[in-house]
Protein backbone atom coordinates (compact mmCIF):
# COMPACT_ATOMS: atom_id res chain seq x y z
CA UNK A 1 0.00 0.00 0.00
CA UNK A 2 1.27 3.83 -0.71
CA UNK A 3 2.49 5.21 2.69
CA UNK A 4 0.31 8.58 1.79
CA UNK A 5 -2.68 6.18 1.10
CA UNK A 6 -1.66 4.70 4.33
CA UNK A 7 -0.85 7.40 6.34
CA UNK A 8 -4.49 9.23 4.97
CA UNK A 9 -6.44 5.87 6.93
CA UNK A 10 -4.68 6.38 9.94
CA UNK A 11 -5.65 9.60 10.40
CA UNK A 12 -9.09 8.99 9.22
CA UNK A 13 -9.61 6.45 11.72
CA UNK A 14 -8.54 8.52 14.45
CA UNK A 15 -10.63 11.17 13.67
CA UNK A 16 -13.41 9.25 13.83
CA UNK A 17 -12.41 7.77 16.88
CA UNK A 18 -12.67 11.18 18.57
CA UNK A 19 -16.32 10.70 18.23
CA UNK A 20 -16.28 7.52 20.67
CA UNK A 21 -16.07 7.26 24.27
CA UNK A 22 -13.45 4.36 24.10
CA UNK A 23 -10.34 4.30 22.20
CA UNK A 24 -11.16 1.21 19.93
CA UNK A 25 -7.97 -0.28 20.06
CA UNK A 26 -9.04 -3.91 18.99
CA UNK A 27 -9.65 -2.11 15.40
CA UNK A 28 -6.19 -0.31 15.27
CA UNK A 29 -4.31 -2.96 14.43
CA UNK A 30 -2.31 -3.73 10.97
CA UNK A 31 -4.18 -6.26 9.74
CA UNK A 32 -7.73 -4.06 9.41
CA UNK A 33 -5.13 -1.39 7.34
CA UNK A 34 -3.83 -4.37 5.13
CA UNK A 35 -0.15 -4.02 6.16
CA UNK A 36 2.67 -5.55 7.68
CA UNK A 37 3.06 -5.10 11.19
CA UNK A 38 6.53 -4.00 10.75
CA UNK A 39 5.58 -1.07 7.73
CA UNK A 40 2.10 0.15 10.14
CA UNK A 41 4.41 1.08 13.19
CA UNK A 42 7.26 2.82 10.72
CA UNK A 43 4.67 4.65 9.65
CA UNK A 44 2.86 5.43 12.98
CA UNK A 45 6.11 6.33 14.06
CA UNK A 46 6.83 9.00 11.82
CA UNK A 47 3.42 10.26 12.29
CA UNK A 48 4.62 10.71 15.65
CA UNK A 49 7.40 12.58 15.12
CA UNK A 50 6.29 14.71 12.60
CA UNK A 51 3.39 15.46 15.39
CA UNK A 52 0.03 14.24 13.15
CA UNK A 53 -0.84 11.72 16.21
CA UNK A 54 0.20 11.63 19.97
CA UNK A 55 -0.51 8.98 22.61
CA UNK A 56 1.51 6.34 21.20
CA UNK A 57 4.83 5.10 22.48
CA UNK A 58 7.43 3.55 20.46
CA UNK A 59 9.76 1.16 23.39
CA UNK A 60 12.54 -1.02 22.12
CA UNK A 61 12.56 -4.10 22.92
CA UNK A 62 15.94 -6.17 23.73
CA UNK A 63 15.98 -8.85 20.94
CA UNK A 64 14.21 -7.28 18.38
CA UNK A 65 14.60 -4.74 15.76
CA UNK A 66 10.68 -3.12 15.17
CA UNK A 67 10.19 -1.48 18.66
CA UNK A 68 6.85 -2.71 20.21
CA UNK A 69 3.97 0.02 20.35
CA UNK A 70 2.20 1.20 23.92
CA UNK A 71 -0.88 2.81 23.13
CA UNK A 72 -1.95 5.78 25.65
CA UNK A 73 -4.44 7.42 24.47
CA UNK A 74 -4.04 7.86 20.35
CA UNK A 75 -5.32 11.04 19.03
CA UNK A 76 -4.68 12.85 16.21
CA UNK A 77 -3.73 16.49 16.45
CA UNK A 78 -4.75 19.72 15.09
CA UNK A 79 -1.75 19.47 12.67
CA UNK A 80 -3.68 16.16 11.59
CA UNK A 81 -6.79 17.29 11.11
CA UNK A 82 -5.42 20.26 9.14
CA UNK A 83 -3.52 17.26 6.89
CA UNK A 84 -6.44 15.62 6.09
CA UNK A 85 -8.56 18.52 5.60
CA UNK A 86 -5.91 19.96 2.87
CA UNK A 87 -5.89 16.49 1.74
CA UNK A 88 -9.39 16.72 0.88
CA UNK A 89 -9.36 19.65 -0.90
CA UNK A 90 -6.75 18.77 -2.67
CA UNK A 91 -9.03 15.40 -3.98
CA UNK A 92 -11.87 17.61 -5.25
CA UNK A 93 -9.14 20.02 -6.89
CA UNK A 94 -7.96 17.20 -8.71
CA UNK A 95 -11.65 16.17 -9.03
CA UNK A 96 -12.62 19.48 -10.43
CA UNK A 97 -9.36 19.23 -12.89
CA UNK A 98 -10.40 15.92 -14.57
CA UNK A 99 -13.56 16.93 -14.96
CA UNK A 100 -12.49 20.16 -16.85
CA UNK A 101 -10.38 18.13 -19.12
CA UNK A 102 -12.83 15.51 -20.01
CA UNK A 103 -15.54 18.38 -20.85
CA UNK A 104 -13.01 20.24 -23.22
CA UNK A 105 -11.77 16.83 -24.89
Amino acid sequence: MDAFRLIYKILKFLEASLHVEEFPLEQFKCENFKVSEQYFKEILKMLCDDGYVKGITFVQVLGQTTPGLKYIKPEITIKGLEYLEENSMMKKAADIAKGIIEIIK
